[in-house]
């Protein structure tokens, strides 16, 4: 309720895609005791930035990279600029995560965020290679990697995806190396 309230006053966003995780967040970041660790946090999308603020309204010593391809012409991208501007340890790539990946990165984290573009075979490339990049004891969090992701047909009625494996709508996943 914290952070909605803080959403509410203080964010830009066209809607709170990131509120349902606030609650589960908490319980896993004082249950690893993360909230005085010195953290290097990698996000693969991040949409308007709402978990990225949280980050910085929970966590006291972080470093933020935030990967996304999100086209600069959008309200989403304004909003995301006008959330994240006061940000300081903050480093923002505006490239899709294969780019991201297919850089030398010789930098490890400790927490990893995976929410980028909820497709299987995207989803199955950024958590392998999200592994190669995580430090031991690193949490790895994968957000919506059940989604369904759907056609909409002539007639209105929505089908399963071929593209992707599952029929739930929403999951959640963490893990623990």
């Amino acid at each position: 309720k914290i952070f909605s309230n803080h959403c509410n006053k203080k964010l830009n966003t066209t809607f709170n895609w990131f509120g349902n995780n606030a609650q589960i967040w908490f319980f896993f970041f004082k249950k690893f005791k993360l909230f005085n660790k010195k953290l290097n946090i990698l996000e693969i999308g991040s949409f308007e930035g709402l978990s990225i603020i949280y980050y910085y309204k929970f966590l006291k010593n972080i470093n933020v990279t935030s990967v996304d391809s999100i086209d600069k012409k959008t309200k989403y991208f304004k909003n995301f600029k006008k959330n994240t501007k006061k940000l300081k340890n903050f480093k923002f790539f505006n490239i899709s995560a294969k780019q991201f990946f297919s850089r030398n990165i010789n930098k490890k984290y400790d927490l990893i965020y995976i929410d980028s573009s909820h497709w299987y075979r995207d989803v199955l490339f950024e958590g392998k290679e999200s592994l190669k990049l995580l430090n031991n004891g690193g949490i790895l969090i994968f957000d919506d990697f059940l989604y369904t992701r759907a056609i909409k047909k002539k007639n209105c009625e929505y089908q399963r995806s071929e593209e992707h494996t599952s029929e739930l709508q929403s999951g959640f996943g963490i893990s623990y190396a």
